[in-house]
């Protein structure tokens, strides 16, 4: 798929670098295709999705970071993971959003979002986070 992209973009494909500390001007992406997916995990939350998982009673999931990728608790292709520069991930709260890196962002539903903003004190918080 990231051999598709590359091909069929060429150009118009924004790559971005391996450090992405900040988000690229507006003026660098004018005319760009951007790529919103998810990389791949860092081993700290690999080891916190394994507890999850057991947890939730799964039983064969190793402590071995290398089998834990290659078993299917996410399936991501490490090529197609370097050409995305937004990482989705899931909203827990806002106290967690905000120390999120820049190339990290969530998506909300409508349903989502009346049942975030239910609560008063989340309605400010939420222009503050936009």
């Amino acid at each position: 798929m990231a051999a598709i992209l590359k091909n069929t973009l060429g150009e118009l494909l924004y790559i971005p670098d391996k450090k992405y500390n900040v988000l690229p001007s507006p003026n660098e992406l004018v005319g760009k295709v951007v790529l919103k997916g998810k990389r791949p995990p860092e081993a700290e939350d690999i080891e916190k999705m394994i507890e999850s998982f057991r947890a939730l009673g799964a039983k064969e999931i190793s402590n071995d970071t290398s089998s834990v990728q290659t078993a299917t608790l996410i399936e991501i292709v490490d090529d197609l993971a370097t050409l995305t520069l937004l990482n989705g991930v899931p909203f827990t709260n806002f106290a967690t959003s905000v120390i999120l890196p820049c190339t990290h962002m969530h998506s909300f539903s409508e349903t989502k979002i009346a049942k975030v903003l239910k609560n008063p004190n989340n309605a400010a918080l939420w222009r503050d986070y936009n």
